[in-house]
């Protein structure tokens, strides 16, 4: 393949999360990465160009997806792309259009959470599942390789097709040499954080709960990292989340860009988010040697072996939670055998082992 029309909905998850695939293509092809106009990267990469689209993902719903489609077509004539990858809904299905108008050979399609079907219960989750299984179906049943990265979406994904056309990993992967800390919080204060935007669909309720069946002479901490941004669907602020939870004990630390120190001088992150497509806060915890709680849900409970290197509760079960940090409290030996074992199996979610898988599946 010497040109590869790489789909990213936003700087910011392709950054963190897509950046080094791409590179990793860009290794043995031309590579063409589409982002929306305001999303500039302003470093250089060895044959990898940058082009900006009029598009977001806020507004990028059906009914626009033909104007995007145009611009791309204008773009990219017939010819000049043998290869598309993408991820997301709507780009995926962008994808496998240009599949089918035969602009490209190889489609390449990366399902990275299916939050939309099964996050929802009641008449909510039974539209969605009547709205957005067709468009699923018809993406599998075009495209030529198909990436998903947990188990609940690989069974859902074998539905509609043959295993061949089907690789799961454990997520994007990490910079295992970069992530590991060998850090310890070396006082006696139980210190536990949550990462995220605030958004009620990562469980920042659930922790605000948790938090307030603690006082201050319980020598426990909780600490928040990350944004709040209200155009996101399900933004919450920390004023909605007082009025909610009057009495809960969360520290607000705001977004940071560096979050290896902080995991470093942290015991255990709580995580109680309601679905994900492979977590990366708790892959990148565990790489720390924080111990990460999570609910029994896809994309948390995968990256975790139950009781051996992190805990899978049931869903909303707070009242176990509660019970672990307080044991732990005075148990500080059983901690730290979870936190030595966590970092081992962050072993597997190295970067390139997972970057080799793909390409390997991609090129073969």
């Amino acid at each position: 393949m010497k040109n590869i029309l790489f789909l990213a909905p936003n700087k910011r998850s392709f950054v963190a999360n897509r950046l080094p695939f791409a590179v990793s293509l860009a290794a043995r092809s031309n590579v063409y990465v589409v982002l929306p106009k305001n999303d500039y990267i302003y470093e250089s990469y060895e044959n990898i160009r940058f082009v900006y689209v009029d598009f977001d993902r806020a507004s990028l719903k059906l009914g626009k997806l033909y104007d995007f489609l145009r611009s791309l077509q204008k773009k990219f004539p017939t010819g000049s792309i043998d290869c598309i990858y993408s991820y997301g809904l709507y780009l995926n299905l962008i994808n496998v259009i240009f599949k089918l108008q035969r602009r490209v050979d190889l489609s390449i399609t990366l399902f990275t959470g299916m939050g939309y079907f099964f996050s929802y219960t009641g008449l909510k989750g039974f539209l969605n599942k009547l709205l957005f299984t067709p468009i699923v179906f018809f993406i599998v049943s075009v495209s030529n390789k198909i990436l998903v990265q947990n188990s609940t979406d690989y069974r859902f994904i074998m539905k509609f097709t043959k295993s061949s056309k089907v690789l799961r990993t454990h997520g994007s992967g990490l910079d295992i040499n970069y992530w590991r800390c060998i850090c310890r919080n070396g006082d006696d204060v139980l210190k536990v954080i949550h990462v995220s935007r605030l958004l009620r669909e990562k469980g920042i309720i659930e922790y605000a709960k948790l938090s307030s069946k603690f006082s201050k002479s319980d020598k426990i901490e909780f600490k928040h990292y990350g944004a709040f941004d209200s155009k996101l669907k399900g933004s919450i602020s920390k004023g909605e989340i007082r009025k909610e939870i009057p009495n809960h004990n969360i520290s607000f630390m705001g977004n940071k860009e560096e979050m290896k120190s902080i995991y470093c001088e942290n015991d255990i992150l709580f995580f109680p988010s309601w679905r994900e497509g492979f977590s990366r806060a708790v892959a990148e915890s565990m790489s720390c040697g924080v111990v990460p709680i999570v609910w029994d849900v896809p994309g948390c409970r995968d990256a975790i072996s139950n009781n051996v290197d992190g805990l899978i509760l049931p869903l909303n079960d707070l009242a176990t939670a509660e019970k672990v940090l307080r044991k732990w409290l005075v148990d500080r030996q059983s901690l730290a055998t979870l936190s030595n074992n966590a970092v081992s199996k962050a072993e597997t979610f190295d970067v390139i082992g997972i970057n080799n898988q793909i390409l390997s599946f991609i090129y073969d």
